[in-house]
């Protein structure tokens, strides 16, 4: 049997459509279901799409840019490259002007620091030296710890640190040097503390004043010139060799 409900499209109830129910039975019989006696609708209002301004036809029109890939990198994307490199070389004696073996190149996979003392908070290792002339090398602090105030004697350092970040003390005057920052000690008094929470790594080089000695030693006979320059190779082979830190 067929239903005599009207079927109707779902209403649109946030636009105040509805159904309105109402009227007898013409029979008289009692109205079990109530009956529909309209169904209200709103009509819709068509929309007018907004002309664009120019500013923003202009911004459409620009090609749309692609989004860049990140490319993540190794920390070190060349190491490995210097691994068959050799650290020493035949060189000319400055004095002697003769042939000598000498350290000259130094790669990250040979640096083995050492600390100082049975409680140090630091470590170093010498790489270079030429003579009491000149010597240079690369020390570790390790996190929140210092190295001790010291004297620099007749030396003057110069530092770079590598990692990491530091606090230097040069007599009155206090600084903050991190990595890739380079700083001066000039002969004084200075300490130097790390001040992150990881170890600081840095390079030094140290220089003194030798010209009174090489002068004296040009003007000495060849023989006492080869027996001076024998004295100065064994004095940076035991330099070389020592653990306790020059400066």
């Amino acid at each position: 049997r067929r239903s005599p409900r009207i079927p109707y499209a779902p209403l649109e109830w946030w636009r105040n459509e509805k159904v309105e129910y109402g009227g007898r039975d013409p029979n008289g019989e009692k109205i079990l279901v109530p009956r529909i006696r309209a169904i209200i609708r709103i009509p819709k209002i068509p929309i007018v799409p907004r002309k664009r301004s120019r500013r923003q036809r202009a911004a459409d029109d620009k090609p749309k840019e692609r989004k860049k890939k990140i490319v993540f990198l190794p920390k070190n994307p060349e190491e490995g490259w210097d691994n068959d490199t050799q650290a020493t070389a035949t060189v000319k004696e400055l004095i002697t002007e003769r042939d000598v073996s000498r350290r000259i190149a130094f790669t990250a996979r040979m640096y083995k620091p050492q600390f100082i003392g049975d409680n140090s908070s630091w470590s170093f290792e010498k790489i270079f030296q030429d003579s009491e002339f000149i010597a240079a090398g690369q020390m570790v602090i390790e996190r929140n710890a210092r190295k001790p105030v010291r004297s620099s004697n007749d030396n003057t350092f110069i530092f770079l640190v590598i990692e990491g970040a530091v606090n230097v003390n040069i007599h009155e005057t206090s600084l903050i040097v991190t990595s890739g920052g380079s700083f001066m000690v000039p002969r004084g008094r200075y300490f130097i503390e790390n001040i992150v929470d990881r170890p600081s790594k840095l390079f030094f080089s140290q220089a003194r004043r030798e010209m009174a000695m090489m002068a004296e030693t040009r003007s000495l006979s060849p023989q006492v010139q080869r027996s001076a320059s024998c004295q100065l190779s064994l004095g940076r082979a035991r330099d070389l060799q020592r653990v306790t830190a020059p400066f």
